[in-house]
This record gives C-alpha cells, structure tokens and sequence, in this order.
C-alpha cells in the first residue's frame, strides 16, 4: 500500500499507477523503496483499528507521518438518531426464535408461567396473557392468529400480534427486544 505527495499532499497510490503515469520509465518488478521515494512515493501501513462503542462506526482518516513513516489513520463516527432507528428496524425484522426458545424467555422474563410455557411450547395450549390478546382480536382474525401461536414453530419480532403481546406482558419494544436479544 503506497502513498503519493502531491504538492505536499499525500493521496492513496499504487505501484501500477506509478507505472501507467510514467510509460517512459522501466520500473523493476519491486521497486526499493529508496526508488520510490524519488517519484514521492512511500508505503504506509494502517493504524489498529480503535474501539468504539454502540453507535460508533470506523472511516479511513487521513494519512499521517508517524516516527518517519507513513500511516492511515482511523476516525470514529456516530451513527445519527436516524440511521440507529433504522439498524433497530432491520434487527426486528430479521429477529427470530423458536416457539421454544421464545416461551422460554417469556417465561423467565416473568410473562407467562413456566408451567403455561412448557404447554405453548408443545403445542397444547396458549398461555392466559397471549389468550388475551387473540380474545381483543376481529372475530375473522381469531382463527389465523391462533394457529399462528399455537402451531407456528417460530416468533417472529415483528409480526403483527408483537403489539398485542407486549401490551399483554406489560412491556414496550424494548422489553420485546430485549426477548429476542436485540
């Protein structure tokens, strides 16, 4: 990985353009780098990445000289209110679990029992607070939503009882995720 000073300046290069912008001059397969140095170009190595937190993300910085050698650096940004939002969508869209794995952690979170979670898990019965939520259903969504708890082998996050099940274990989206492990 080289660099180019131009004016000073130091901009991303490559041997290969060293050669297309000087057709005139046989350069050796790998050339010293005392060579490169009379045509401003010099090698430059990465600097280790940083760590960054929950809402942080990595760019290339700038190109800095560093005990006489050559270093791309790295600038830590923060992700807008915006882009976090979006990435929490996209989690919750793509989150999943089995029937199992799902009343499970309802039933640890406190949701539901552990004796109503091992009879939802097989299949046998719905436990009380998701009844609820299927009884405050239209009466011609019933009977869809149903088979989907009772016999749907995975939750999904986003599914549209989600609402009704959150309000049913007296939670928010957070608590919702928090089940998925989002």
């Amino acid at each position: 990985m080289y660099i180019k000073l131009n004016n000073g300046v130091p901009e991303q290069y490559s041997i290969r353009q060293l050669r297309k912008d000087n057709p005139n001059v046989s350069f050796p397969k790998d050339p010293p780098v005392e060579l490169l140095e009379d045509w401003n170009v010099y090698p430059y190595t990465v600097a280790d990445k940083p760590s960054i937190t929950e809402g942080q993300y990595l760019t290339e910085g700038q190109f800095q000289k560093v005990d006489g050698s050559w270093v791309r650096s790295w600038l830590i940004n923060d992700y807008t209110a915006e882009e976090l939002e979006a990435q929490k969508q996209s989690k919750r869209s793509d989150a999943e679990m089995s029937r199992y794995d799902f009343a499970l952690a309802a039933a640890n979170a406190g949701y539901i029992t552990h004796a109503e979670a091992s009879q939802w898990v097989v299949g046998n019965a719905i436990p009380q607070a998701v009844q609820g939520v299927l009884d405050g259903l239209p009466a011609e969504q019933v009977g869809v939503a149903t088979m989907e708890v009772l016999a749907r082998p995975t939750v999904r996050r986003d599914a549209p009882i989600m609402v009704g099940i959150a309000a049913a274990f007296n939670t928010d989206d957070s608590g919702l995720d928090a089940l998925f492990g989002i």
